[in-house]
């Protein structure tokens, strides 16, 4: 018959002391961020706000599929599915979010100047 190992005593392993529980917890809670961190990474690598991927580009995939019913490609599925993530993801980074988008002209003046440049534009 195999000789069986001798359980190990408290003495063995150490004394245990309230501090080790709160080591342990920390250094967990340290590897979790850690990996969150990894994720937020992955996510801002694959879907960067300076090469469009915003909730502007969010609302236009969904709104490609409601009216057109274009399917969005697996990519573009993937960033309307983890949106909220990557939206944490910008924030914990300090990224804008919405770089890039064009928001409303604050004054009458500037709505007048911005459409001279579209039709400037159009001309050339």
């Amino acid at each position: 018959a195999a000789a069986e190992a001798p359980a190990s005593t408290s003495a063995e392993r150490g004394p245990v002391t309230a501090d080790s529980g709160g080591a342990e917890a920390a250094a967990a809670q340290a590897v979790a961020a850690a990996k969150q961190e990894g994720v937020w990474s992955e996510l801002l690598r694959r879907f960067p706000p300076a090469g469009g991927w915003n909730e502007a580009k969010k609302l236009e995939i969904s709104r490609r599929f409601v009216v057109v019913g274009a399917k969005p490609s697996p990519t573009e599925l993937e960033f309307v599915e983890r949106f909220s993530e990557w939206l944490q993801a910008c924030a914990h980074h300090g990224v804008a979010p919405n770089v890039g988008v064009a928001g409303a002209p604050a004054s009458r003046g500037e709505a007048r100047r911005a459409a001279r440049m579209r039709s400037r534009d159009r001309r050339k």
